[in-house]
């Protein structure tokens, strides 16, 4: 009996072990099929307003034809610089005060902010686009606006992408898909309403206000699956109370600190220097630190724009030079000729090829 004990003992415990990893398989399985329609809504929404961020410009870049006959080949590489030239400097805006602007109004708030007011501007100018079909000043302008808007559009929806779902790269793939597929989507618009040739083929009053019309609807489709995708998605909620808590955790002028004076930077070292006073009797970590000891401040060793331009300047220099020759060499589409003098197609099968 002494030595079956033990046998039985051991053979309870082996099932035990069992049902435990029968369970814990189950559970994640369930987890799996709970998570599935919510990644896939997600991707669909990403996806939806990607097609939002490009579709405007891409339209108003597809007439090139159009625009051609009426205001002359200088047109389209002066509607390329509207639209391409704002997101430079757009960008390194974000980088200075996206940070300080999420922390001061919530993340969720000021990612909901920033992308309803680009859809907005972005959906409205498209809307009023015919209205410019006499003035080039004015159509530069408005697509000026739709090229800020799309560049506010592609920074805040790659870093939404990036911080729902870190560690799968499904959203940020579904966001850059419909970055791609709005080129088809203006496409079938333009055969749909006959618009885009010169004044005498398909360049009608009537069409404009429908092909723009159109795209303003798609716009309007995109940012309604944005909102859709900011209000609803518990996983979007749960990734900006996580860079929420994250901020708080750190100190948010040492993110800035590229960009601030010298006054700034003291103001910024003395309130963290407060902040850890304060709390240095929940912290272990300064329970040491005594009156003669100094804070710890801001380190020279703080991640800065110049340190990441030393170590990425030869990919950010191989990237513009490919941008910039690609688009030096799409500018000139519109003055390509085609060996049928009465067919006007050739420089608009080029920009969707190139697209």
């Amino acid at each position: 009996m002494n030595t079956l004990e033990p046998l039985h003992f051991s053979y309870n415990n082996n099932s035990s072990k069992r049902n435990n990893i029968k369970s814990e398989t189950t559970t994640q399985r369930r987890t799996a099929t709970t998570m599935a329609p919510s990644i896939t809504r997600e991707i669909v929404f990403f996806f939806l307003a990607g097609v939002g961020s490009t579709v405007a410009w891409t339209a108003v870049l597809s007439n090139l034809v159009y625009y051609t006959s009426i205001f002359g080949t200088i047109s389209f590489p002066v509607l390329n610089v509207a639209v391409y030239f704002p997101l430079l400097p757009t960008s390194l805006a974000q980088a200075f005060w996206d940070t300080h602007y999420d922390a001061m109004f919530g993340s969720l708030g000021a990612f909901s902010f920033r992308g309803s007011i680009a859809f907005f501007f972005m959906c409205i100018t498209t809307l009023l686009i015919p209205l410019a079909r006499h003035s080039l000043p004015l159509l530069t302008t408005m697509t000026f606006i739709i090229g800020t808007a799309s560049a506010i559009l592609y920074g805040t929806l790659n870093q939404l992408a990036s911080l729902v779902f870190p560690d799968s790269g499904a959203l940020p793939a579904a966001y850059t898909s419909g970055l791609q597929a709005s080129a088809g989507l203006v496409l079938i618009t333009s055969l749909g309403t006959e618009f885009g040739g010169t004044q005498q083929h398909g360049g009608g009053v009537r069409a404009e206000w429908e092909f723009y019309g159109v795209i303003s609807v798609l716009v309007g489709v995109s940012w309604f699956a944005f909102v859709r995708l900011i209000s609803t998605s518990h996983s979007v909620r749960r990734s900006m109370d996580m860079r929420d808590s994250s901020l708080t955790q750190q100190d948010i002028a040492s993110l800035s600190a590229p960009f601030l004076d010298d006054n700034s930077n003291n103001e910024a070292k003395e309130s963290l220097g407060e902040r850890m006073l304060s709390s240095s009797s929940s912290s272990s970590s300064l329970m040491d630190i005594s009156p003669s000891q100094p804070l710890p401040t801001i380190s020279d060793t703080d991640v800065t724009f110049l340190f990441l331009w030393k170590r990425t300047w030869p990919c950010c220099a191989s990237l513009i030079i490919t941008v910039a020759s690609s688009m030096a060499v799409a500018s000139s589409f519109n003055q390509t000729k085609s060996t049928n003098p009465t067919s006007d197609s050739l420089p608009r099968i080029l920009f969707y090829v190139r697209l």
